[in-house]
């Protein structure tokens, strides 16, 4: 059939007194209506201004059944300072929770198994490692430490620190792998170090100093 002969066939089909006929091509669609009837124009009424209180009040609430606050959740602190830390500290708990269940239920199996085999090739010394369950669990006791929070007020923050290893509510262990999760023993090694290598400076610009200032 040839396209004369195709769209003569179709002709008194798109004159029917159907509402809407569609005549389809390779590249478009176009909607055909009866001579009585008109096009009107849909407003689609875009933007909404009820678009961001939708938004953050759905946000809201996936972010409070991930327990992630708001803030935490968009990362946008537009709150007090208080209104922010607090929101990081409850989502932190919430961090810890899934960290010492990732940490015993994962890291500790993994290392657990690479100590063992570690100890039976001779690798490491373990005496009773095999022999004792007591002495195995002590040798396999291993701590798990992620990322550190983050600061939001560093000066603070470190003030609080020092005043709860003063009072002994805390180590310095402790507050340097959660401060920026540092250990507290290699940090103090390499301070030794520091030290000795600045001593070793100030005795060379003194010396200079000296040398500077001798009469000729």
């Amino acid at each position: 059939m040839t396209m004369r002969r195709r769209a003569r066939w179709a002709l008194p089909f798109l004159r029917s007194n159907r509402a809407i006929t569609s005549c389809t091509t390779l590249k478009s669609a176009a909607a055909l209506l009866s001579v009585w009837r008109k096009a009107n124009l849909v407003t689609p009424g875009r933007p909404n201004p009820n678009y961001d209180g939708f938004v953050t009040a759905f946000t809201r609430h996936i972010g409070t059944a991930l327990e992630i606050p708001y803030e935490i959740l968009i990362k946008h602190f537009t709150s007090s300072f208080s209104a922010s830390r607090g929101a990081l500290l409850e989502f932190w708990k919430s961090v810890r929770m899934f960290r010492s269940w990732f940490a015993s239920d994962f890291c500790q199996a993994i290392y657990e198994e690479w100590l063992c085999e570690a100890v039976a090739i001779g690798r490491i010394s373990a005496p009773g490692f095999f022999s004792d369950p007591a002495i195995r669990k002590a040798y396999s006791g291993a701590q798990f430490n992620g990322p550190a929070q983050g600061l939001l007020k560093p000066i603070e923050e470190v003030k609080a620190a020092a005043l709860r290893v003063k009072n002994g509510f805390s180590t310095r262990d402790k507050e340097a792998q959660e401060m920026n999760g540092s250990d507290y023993y290699k940090n103090v090694h390499d301070l030794k170090h520091e030290e000795a290598l600045m001593q070793e400076v100030e005795e060379v610009k003194r010396q200079a100093a000296a040398d500077n200032t001798a009469p000729d």
